[in-house]
């Protein structure tokens, strides 16, 4: 499982990355996508009791955190730049 959890995540990566060049309206979506796969890894290791389950966890909640207040803010300034 743990695998298939890594091969998900790298090939999430690429495809963020790939979808940043192409198209800036998916890209976010599959960055938060990321962020949550990369959470359950980190929760699975910390059931399988590993050192390294900080690490994605962290990742994980820093990609959440910063695609989430990225959009929202985002989001917020061009409903207000539409406004006037």
């Amino acid at each position: 499982m743990l695998k298939f959890l890594h091969i998900t995540a790298v090939i999430g990566l690429a495809l963020s990355i790939l979808l940043m060049y192409l198209d800036n309206y998916f890209s976010p979506l599959s960055l938060y996508i990321l962020g949550l796969v990369y959470l359950f890894i980190g929760w699975s290791e910390h059931k399988a009791q590993s050192k390294s389950y900080k690490l994605y966890l962290i990742v994980g909640l820093l990609i959440t955190v910063i695609t989430f207040l990225g959009e929202f803010i985002s989001g917020y300034i061009l409903f207000k730049a539409n406004n006037f």
